[in-house]
């Protein structure tokens, strides 16, 4: 084939340097989602210990709020 020589492949995948990030707004984003996801579990939870006690467990749903 040809005579030139075929540079070395790079080890693993070129990536791109990442922009810079505004870390101020990143965390504040951050904080906003585990704030977001908090609240649904909560809400999430006592839609369950409701639905928990509409089924009849009186006593599991009064033994947890002592």
């Amino acid at each position: 084939m040809g005579c030139y020589k075929q540079a070395p492949a790079p080890q693993g995948p070129v990536l791109p340097p990442p922009p810079p990030v505004d870390y101020g707004v990143f965390m504040q984003g951050l904080v906003q989602a585990m704030q977001t996801q908090a609240h649904t579990q909560v809400a999430l939870q006592a839609q369950l210990e409701a639905q928990i006690c509409l089924d009849g467990a009186y006593e599991w749903c009064t033994a947890g709020k002592s």
